[in-house]
C-alpha cells in the first residue's frame, strides 16, 4: 500500500451568497460542508486531480483551480494499492462527463422532507450528484459496505461513512 486517495468535503468560497450550498447544508442539519470529492496526486503531471460532480457534469478539476474556488472543511486519506488506484482512475475517466443530477437533488430533498423510501427522480448512473459519484467509488472500487441507495445519499451520509472508516 503505497498510494492513496483523498475523500474531501468542502463548500464554495464565492463572495456571492451561495444559495445551493446553504440549502444543502440546511437539509443535512447544518453541516459545514455541502460537497464531496475524490482527490489523488498524479506523479506524471505532478498535480493533484479532483474528481467531482459539480456544475453541469461529473468532471475533473486541477488542484490549483479547485483550491481557489472552495473552502475545504475535511479531508480523509485512504491508503490503497497501485492497482486499486488504477481502477479508481479508470472508473473516473469512464464516468467523466455524466450529467449532474439536478432532478436527483430535488428528489433527495423530497426523500428527506417526506421520509420517502426511494428517490422519485432516481435514474441510476444516468446522472449523478457528488455524494453518489463518490459513493460508487467507495462501494465499487474500495469495497466499502454501503447499504444506502446512492440515489438518496447526501454528502452527510458519505461523511458519516468515511468518519466511521477512519475511527
Amino acid at each position: 500500500m503505497n498510494e492513496k486517495v483523498v475523500i474531501g468535503f468542502s463548500r464554495p468560497k464565492n463572495k456571492i451568497f451561495p444559495l445551493f450550498s446553504w440549502l444543502v447544508r440546511l437539509f443535512q442539519g447544518g453541516t459545514k460542508y455541502s460537497h464531496v470529492y475524490v482527490k489523488w496526486h498524479s506523479s506524471y503531471t505532478n498535480r493533484d486531480i479532483i474528481y467531482e460532480a459539480s456544475g453541469t457534469s461529473v468532471r475533473f478539476v486541477g488542484g490549483r483551480l479547485f483550491n481557489e474556488r472552495v473552502h475545504i472543511t475535511d479531508e480523509f486519506d485512504i491508503e490503497i494499492t497501485k492497482e486499486t488506484k488504477r481502477k479508481i482512475v479508470q472508473f473516473c475517466v469512464d464516468n467523466a462527463g455524466i450529467p449532474y443530477g439536478c432532478k436527483q437533488i430535488l428528489g433527495i430533498a423530497l426523500v428527506k422532507l417526506f421520509k420517502l423510501k426511494r428517490n422519485p427522480f432516481r435514474d441510476g448512473k444516468e446522472s449523478q450528484v457528488c455524494a453518489e459519484a463518490v459513493g460508487y467509488i467507495l462501494r465499487e472500487k474500495l469495497g466499502f459496505d454501503i447499504q444506502k441507495d446512492l440515489d438518496t445519499a447526501d454528502v452527510k451520509d458519505i461523511y458519516n461513512l468515511v468518519m466511521n472508516i477512519n475511527n
